[in-house]
């Protein structure tokens, strides 16, 4: 993933009103500290109505999540 589709799936999260928070190499790179990184590691707050946004961002941003043994935003 690219710095550009990092800061557009943070922007889908934000907007989609996701409660999230920033962790790992992307996070250390917001305190000055340069590390390189090829993924994005957040937390989600584990509710249900927060998990429901999540998902609802990731399907919008074509990706897919995974319910029991079939995936949201797969067409079948």
């Amino acid at each position: 993933m690219s710095q550009p589709a990092f800061d557009q799936l943070l922007r889908r999260l934000s907007e989609a009103g996701v409660d999230f928070v920033l962790i790992g190499g992307l996070a250390v790179n917001a305190w000055g500290v340069i590390r390189g990184t090829k993924d994005l590691d957040i937390v989600v707050a584990p509710d249900s109505e927060n998990l429901k946004k999540l998902a609802t961002a990731v399907v919008e941003a074509h990706g897919h999540v995974q319910k029991g043994n079939a995936f949201l935003g797969t067409p079948f």
